[in-house]
């Protein structure tokens, strides 16, 4: 008998350990379906919510189904900062009297217990014509290392300016709070499943270093490590780092606390090579990941044979009650890839069912398509092409998640 107690009380302690749960919403179609306490296996879509009639949504779902996709991540608040969907509250890109898209999306997919995660795209601003949030407060922008806001020297500018853009630092307090009034809204009014954080970090830059250099995060270093930069100092500059992805990291609980007091699941997409995250973008995912039920590392254009080797790295970091679902492209798109090199792929049409392949081969939780809509572009892929590969990815996802 003591053995037996032993083992029975170690399996309530680790139950006891798992992420906050939730009791089950009402049987309504209109009301979220998912479990709280962890997501599902089973693959994944994002999607912008531009279909024309519930016809259209209708044939989303359908292929969702057929490909096993259980969660789709319908985006909420743009790169512009503005929303998705109609809204009295803030700057919208969809308007009262249009057919509400994101609705009928939620509304389908629940009947089928698809869950539906608002995407958000975090910290990324328009420069063009800055949300008002932005123009009344431009001190929330990142500020290079020259000492130039965001507003004096946009992001990417000196590339070139039509990529100009404006990105927010993760430690404005006050733009954290309005985004959490966004999240509200689209919680109170679809009543999604989960909250989705797209990025969530500071911008790559061809400069490394470049960012960020404003009051608070100046602050906070002369705070933390008694340091003030810029400076010519080879140690100072070196944690400048951990500051960085600190402030990043702390971005995360804040919206992942929000997340689980509002009995929804949290998630983040991140750059695969956790490596380059930090160095490139301070994105520490290793560590945050323990604040969410599951992570999306990307892999554009990644080759079969070096997807073996980043899941390899990814599962050996990632925290153990966090799940990780990989992201692919849906068609075979050439960027990264374009100059060669053994981690990318040849961009041919059958590199979509390849590489999906190498992920389920590492025993993933699922694999999500970027996007609905690229998948069924057919500049990508013939629809023969388009139909082969639906086809060789359901079957091997009714093989993998009902073994």
């Amino acid at each position: 008998m003591f053995l037996p107690i032993i083992f029975l009380f170690g399996i309530l302690i680790i139950q006891s350990c798992n992420k906050p749960t939730s009791q089950d919403k009402s049987n309504s179609q209109e009301e979220a379906m998912t479990s709280k306490t962890q997501p599902r296996k089973g693959n994944g879509f994002y999607i912008d919510p531009n279909l024309k009639s519930l016809q259209e949504v209708d044939e989303f779902i359908a292929q969702c189904k057929r490909m096993r996709v259980n969660k789709i991540f319908v985006e909420t608040k743009n790169s512009n900062g503005e929303l998705l969907y109609p809204s009295n509250k803030f700057p919208t890109a969809r308007h009262s009297g249009e057919f509400d898209c994101y609705g009928a999306i939620c509304s389908a997919a629940h009947r089928e217990n698809i869950s539906v995660h608002a995407w958000f795209v975090i910290f990324h601003e328009g420069a063009d014509n800055p949300v008002p949030i932005i123009k009344e407060h431009p001190e929330y922008l990142i500020v290079n290392r020259d000492g130039k806001s965001n507003v004096e020297q946009p992001t990417w500018s000196t590339v070139d300016p039509k990529y100009s853009t404006y990105w927010v630092c993760p430690t404005a307090k006050g733009y954290r709070d309005y985004l959490k009034e966004m999240m509200q809204d689209v919680i109170d009014r679809y009543n999604v499943d989960g909250i989705h954080l797209d990025y969530i970090r500071y911008p790559e830059e061809v400069d490394a270093r470049q960012y960020c250099y404003c009051d608070r995060c100046n602050a906070l270093f002369k705070e933390n490590y008694g340091y003030s930069l810029p400076a010519n100092d080879v140690i100072k500059n070196r944690y400048w780092v951990t500051q960085m992805c600190d402030n990043v990291t702390n971005a995360v609980i804040d919206f992942a606390d929000f997340a689980h007091e509002h009995d929804k699941l949290i998630s983040a997409y991140v750059f695969t090579d956790y490596t380059t995250g930090i160095e490139a973008i301070y994105q520490d995912w290793p560590w945050f990941s323990r604040y969410l039920d599951f992570i999306i590392p990307t892999s554009y254009e990644v080759s079969p044979f070096y997807i073996h080797k980043m899941a390899k790295r990814a599962k050996a970091v990632i925290d153990n009650n966090c799940m990780l679902f990989p992201t692919v492209y849906s068609a075979p798109a050439v960027r990264r890839s374009a100059d060669g090199g053994k981690r990318w792929y040849n961009g041919q049409p059958e590199d979509v069912v390849s590489v999906f392949n190498a992920w389920i081969e590492e025993d993933v939780d699922g694999v999500v398509f970027f996007t609905y809509g690229m998948m069924n572009n057919l500049n990508y892929l013939t629809e023969e092409q388009r139909e082969k590969n639906i086809e060789k990815i359901a079957g091997k996802s009714r093989e993998y998640f009902e073994k």
